[in-house]
């Protein structure tokens, strides 16, 4: 998974911190049970709400490859015209 975002330019420092507040948002709108739950696994290790934004917030690399996962999405969206704001589909998503 590490070469997969090499193309990705930097993130913004705005975009990145939206991002942030957006998956803070959202973990803190989850029940306690759905906040602790697996739901994205990698390598069969599963990750919680709460592990992926512990680890965006404490800058691993998974952090760091998950926020840019969360960019690339952003600039494909916005290459064919789409006006959706990622921050915004993730705080909807509670």
């Amino acid at each position: 998974m590490k070469d997969a975002f090499k193309l990705v330019p930097a993130i913004p420092y705005q975009d990145r911190a939206e991002y942030e507040r957006a998956l803070r948002d959202w973990v803190h709108s989850l029940s306690q049970a759905d906040a602790q739950a697996h739901f994205l696994y990698i390598a069969n290790h599963g990750l919680s709400p709460v592990e992926i934004l512990n680890e965006v917030e404490s800058g691993t690399d998974l952090g760091r490859e998950f926020l840019a996962g969360l960019y690339a999405l952003s600039l494909r969206l916005k290459a064919t015209g789409k006006r959706t704001s990622i921050p915004e589909l993730i705080r909807r998503s509670s």
